[in-house]
């Protein structure tokens, strides 16, 4: 990855893909993806995946699209007495995200990119 591109960025975090994400169909968002996520006013939704609006990304390095369909939402752990986790859900993790590749989530203003880095 070309390191001198992501200076454009105003923020990006990075997080791979876990075999978990991909089984339950619901990207782990890192603390610093969340806090990108946060920046750019991207909705968050606190009542599960099932009611979360559809949020559009903007898809960097990819020749088969140029932006990709999620939902971002707070799913709750129940009897564990932790607060929400924040997942990702809907195609970049049903379709595009395979275990192992690294997601880099970056924004310019408020609009959200996001880049696929292959294992």
């Amino acid at each position: 990855m070309n390191s001198d591109f992501f200076p454009v960025f105003d923020q990006f975090a990075d997080k791979t893909v876990s075999a978990t994400d991909k089984s339950k169909h619901a990207y782990v968002v890192s603390g610093a993806q969340y806090d990108v996520l946060e920046a750019a006013r991207v909705p968050f939704h606190d009542g599960g995946s099932a009611a979360a609006p559809h949020v559009t990304f903007n898809v960097l390095g990819s020749p088969e699209r140029n932006t990709i369909r999620a939902s971002f939402y707070g799913s709750l752990r129940v009897g564990s007495g932790r607060r929400p986790e924040a997942r990702m859900g809907r195609e970049i993790i049903s379709e595009w995200l395979e275990p192992g590749d690294t997601l880099r989530i970056g924004r310019i203003g408020h609009e959200v990119y996001v880049l696929r880095v292959k294992k």
